[in-house]
């Protein structure tokens, strides 16, 4: 690649919950200096209230890098796809889902061209193939860090490997796809250690 890839990717994008909550707080907290009486106690009370909802909600997107990329992600790609699945005679199970992820890389992959965003995105979603890897679960399970091999990780790896050998549904694959497509953001962005803590909450559904 001639220049270093950068990521245009707010970690807020798309978060219209916070938008109307965040607003909300606003006319609450003017309200609460414009009046007085039991209409001042009534609006601390939502200011309280609504505040700690913007609060909370901020902070779900913003504590760990990895939520800086999934949520927003995940916006731009609903954002794309939607569109898309509405077209007659496509269905969630036969959607395209690589054309509205490639669409979406080319959104937020800067300083890249059109050749090294095909590289980068096919590299990501080609781990698709390891899902059923003991091997490749396990070193997500640990981030790479083979003194935190256990036997209950181990266990835990087999379990999922399984589960992932079973025969899948295209929504599951489309699912780990967007998801794998993630995962290679969040390399780019923060590194391969966060990549790796992405996945392990995917693959034990914590996410």
């Amino acid at each position: 690649m001639n220049d270093i890839p950068h990521i245009r990717l707010h970690p807020l994008e798309g978060d219209i919950f916070l938008f109307y909550i965040g607003l909300l707080f606003s006319i609450c907290l003017i309200l609460t200096l414009a009046l007085s009486g039991f209409g001042k106690i009534i609006f601390i009370l939502l200011s309280v209230i609504t505040g700690y909802m913007t609060f909370a909600n901020v902070y779900g997107r913003l504590s760990t890098k990895w939520r800086r990329v999934h949520y927003s992600f995940l916006a731009l790609y609903g954002r794309v796809s939607a569109p898309m699945q509405k077209i007659e005679g496509v269905k969630e199970d036969t959607f395209d889902v690589d054309i509205a992820l490639f669409t979406v890389y080319k959104n937020i992959v800067q300083h890249a061209s059109h050749e090294d965003v095909v590289a980068l995105f096919a590299k990501h979603v080609s781990e698709i193939t390891f899902i059923d890897d003991e091997m490749y679960i396990l070193d997500k399970l640990t981030l790479g860090d083979e003194k935190k091999v256990t036997p209950e990780l181990t266990t835990e790896a087999t379990r999922i490997a399984k589960s992932g050998s079973q025969p899948r549904e295209a929504s599951f694959e489309n699912f780990m796809k967007v998801r794998l497509a993630t995962s290679g953001i969040i390399q780019m962005k923060y590194g391969e250690i966060e990549k790796k803590k992405y996945l392990r909450e995917i693959l034990t559904g914590k996410v």
